[in-house]
């Protein structure tokens, strides 16, 4: 059965995210933090096991970030250097 969510353990419970929800995930520490369209999420798990969890879903781009794939609007390449864009943000993500 495929996963169709992330399950983020708090003090008040258990938050549960649609895995369409999420934009990007990024590695900090040993934690990582989930971006998703209502906010972000602190989740202690490591990038590697969610990619894993979600192959159909999720892209590696850096070795500290991971993208969902339908979020991916456009991969640009500025003197050498590559850069995913969000449909949900100007900003870009470094790719290596």
């Amino acid at each position: 059965m495929k996963l169709k969510h992330i399950s983020i353990k708090h003090r008040a419970g258990i938050k549960i995210i649609p895995i369409t929800d999420i934009t990007y995930i990024k590695a900090e520490h040993k934690y990582l933090t989930v971006y998703h369209q209502h906010g972000t999420e602190l989740l202690n798990d490591t990038l590697n096991n969610l990619v894993a969890k979600f192959p159909d879903d999720l892209q590696r781009i850096h070795r500290s970030t991971a993208v969902l794939i339908t979020e991916i609007r456009e991969l640009a390449i500025n003197n050498g250097d590559a850069q995913i864009f969000l449909r949900s943000s100007e900003n870009g993500l470094a790719v290596s």
